[in-house]
């Protein structure tokens, strides 16, 4: 824009400048008075764009403070200093949208593609301009299926860093506990070593043979490895699942606790943030990331021999075989409150994240599932530490075969209906047809956050 202060129009007015200065000491000099001093100091810095960016609050804390120097270490211009002020990870989302309401967004957001539809409907995110960030280097950069879903009406607005991917996950030590040396090959050893775990003391449950993240997850994969779809849309307006696969699937899953006897929901619900089993070392089987899965110090890798020891991409969930739930995770945005003067700064403040130099240390730092294509190709490489194999092997699943899915705009509405949904099938005894129709309202509310 004719106001924007680009790096061109910076270079040309501080040359200009500097010209003056340098006609005003040389008059000087011509004048019958005493020499001038000579200027020790040398020509003026530039000041540093002041930019602020908001981020959750826990994993990147350590992480965001570095951006700043890096990029100045790297000789990128103009010099930037992002104030990162510290904001709850439950405080993001809160304080993000109040922040909208009023009109006082930061520069910079941390941001997940569930918050795009609000946002966008909002106009609160600039899209990516092209001048800025080739479109044609952005498709050859990124994963395929990170970027698919994130295209708007011909324009970028968001560029995930990394990749959210859930499965099937091993607690070997409790397999070995009760006499199963290998994992299983399929569905149904899969539920043989489930039920051989479990443990109870009567009506009371010690472990359990599967724990899961939550409900929608492993509901969206079986789902989708039968063939069905789940949601893949984020800006879908209608429910793709109240079919007769849809309600097939409710019902595979509600047989892992109603007929099978290894999933206790009601059981795990008492444990942690999650109401993961599996994460709290409960389970003998989870559904989770691999993140989750490497609290577990039972699950460390043999690196030695590669062996993985937790990971598993193979037919156990459904009868179509396994596939990978993945989705584009977490990445920078530009906001609409950012001043005309600061936009240039800002994009390169994103131009930088983007780039292979900073992705790589950002996935050594996270070991999430990286969205650029040539660290993904390094495998284990692009990890660190000694779980890096689990995670090589999360990464090439996720690459391979996995089926995008989707979050709507009110994640906390949409984890507490599938939950519902599930209580009502094996608790109340309803049918998941009849549970699907009782909850449809609320499913679509999920959908309809503007």
């Amino acid at each position: 824009m004719a106001d924007e202060l680009n790096r061109r129009d910076f270079l040309v007015r501080a040359a200009a400048v500097a010209g003056a200065t340098a006609g005003a000491a040389l008059m000087q000099a011509c004048m019958p008075v005493a020499a001038p001093e000579e200027d020790a100091a040398g020509p003026p810095m530039a000041e540093p764009v002041k930019l602020t960016l908001w981020q959750g609050s826990w994993l990147w804390d350590e992480y965001f403070p570095t951006i700043g120097p890096n990029m100045e270490a790297a000789g990128i211009m103009p010099k930037v200093e992002i104030d990162n002020p510290p904001i709850g990870w439950d405080e993001l989302y809160e304080k993000y949208w109040l922040a909208g309401e009023a009109g006082v967004f930061p520069d910079l957001i941390w941001a997940a593609p569930d918050m795009m539809v609000r946002s966008l409907n909002n106009d609160a995110w600039l899209p990516i301009p092209k001048e800025a960030i080739s479109y044609d280097w952005i498709n050859e950069s990124f994963i395929k299926q990170s970027i698919d879903q994130l295209l708007v009406d011909g324009s970028y607005y968001l560029i995930c860093w990394e990749m959210a991917t859930m499965a099937l996950q091993v607690n070997r030590t409790i397999l070995q506990e009760v006499g199963f040396d290998s994992e299983p090959a399929s569905f149904e050893e899969f539920l043989e070593m489930a039920k051989a775990s479990v443990s109870k003391d009567g009506d009371k449950v010690l472990r359990s043979g599967f724990g899961i993240h939550g409900v929608k997850d492993i509901y969206r994969d079986i789902l989708q490895s039968m063939g069905g779809e789940h949601l893949t849309d984020l800006f879908a307006t209608e429910i793709p699942f109240n079919n007769e696969l849809g309600w097939e699937a409710w019902e595979l899953l509600a047989d892992f606790e109603r007929a099978h006897d290894v999933l206790h929901f009601k059981f795990g619900k008492g444990l942690g943030w999650t109401g993961q089993t599996y994460s709290q070392g409960f389970s003998a089987f989870g559904w989770t990331s691999a993140a989750i899965n490497s609290e577990l110090e039972a699950n460390v890798q043999d690196v030695e021999t590669g062996t993985i020891s937790a990971r598993h991409c193979m037919p156990v969930i459904g009868p179509d075989g396994y596939r990978l739930g993945i989705a584009p995770n977490w990445g920078m945005v530009v906001t609409s409150a950012t001043a005309e003067e600061k936009r240039d700064a800002a994009w390169q403040v994103y131009k930088y994240g983007l780039s292979k130099e900073n992705l790589l240390d950002y996935i050594s730092y996270t070991n999430t599932p990286p969205t650029h294509v040539e660290i993904a190709a390094m495998g284990a490489d692009a990890f660190a530490g000694d779980r890096a194999p689990q995670y090589a092997v999360e990464l090439a699943d996720a690459v391979c075969c996995g089926k995008v899915f989707a979050l709507p705009p009110d994640i906390p509405l949409w984890d507490s209906v599938h939950e519902t949904i599930y209580e009502k099938i094996v608790f109340d005894g309803m049918s998941a047809q009849d549970a699907m129709a009782s909850e449809m309202s609320t499913l679509e509310k999920a959908l309809q956050l503007s």
